[in-house]
């Protein structure tokens, strides 16, 4: 059986994830193509590999191994870095929309959605992820106009 052409080394059902993950790649070296149908299987997937993705990043086979473990690496300091933020945070403060008062939650609520202990309604409790990217790295990541888009006949 032929190797495959191109190996997928990334799912996710966040399709802007799949920019972002493409020049992370590309940054250490590692050219890859994004898909919206998985030409092979092998993927790091974002979520629950049970999960219908739409959006999947392909590499070389020869890069597979080395895209595939330096996702993994990524996602493990992405997930320490939450982690560490949410112990060093404490709790947060959420104020209902609908009964307007204000509710404390423990930080490791942060970033996700809860029921209002007053009325019942859900309520975001603020701490998501904006609050510790790092818009500074952002800033040192190529433009729009920097990335060359490949001729329309050539896969890589």
């Amino acid at each position: 059986m032929a190797e495959p052409e191109i190996v997928t080394v990334y799912s996710s059902m966040v399709i802007t994830n799949g920019p972002l993950v493409q020049i992370f790649l590309e940054q250490d070296g590692i050219a890859s193509q994004i898909f919206d149908v998985a030409p092979f299987t092998g993927a790091y997937h974002e979520l629950d590999p049970a999960n219908a993705a739409q959006i999947w990043v392909g590499v070389q086979p020869s890069d597979a191994e080395a895209a595939k473990d330096l996702l993994a690496k990524h996602f493990d300091a992405w997930v320490e870095k939450r982690k560490k933020y949410k112990e060093e945070a404490g709790p947060a403060q959420a104020e209902c929309d609908d009964c307007g008062k204000t509710s404390e939650f423990p930080a490791s609520d942060r970033g996700t959605v809860q029921d209002c202990p007053h009325c019942g309604s859900f309520l975001d409790v603020p701490g998501d992820d904006d609050e510790i990217y790092d818009w500074a790295e952002a800033e040192s990541l190529p433009s729009e106009e920097d990335l060359e888009e490949p001729p329309e006949d050539d896969v890589w």
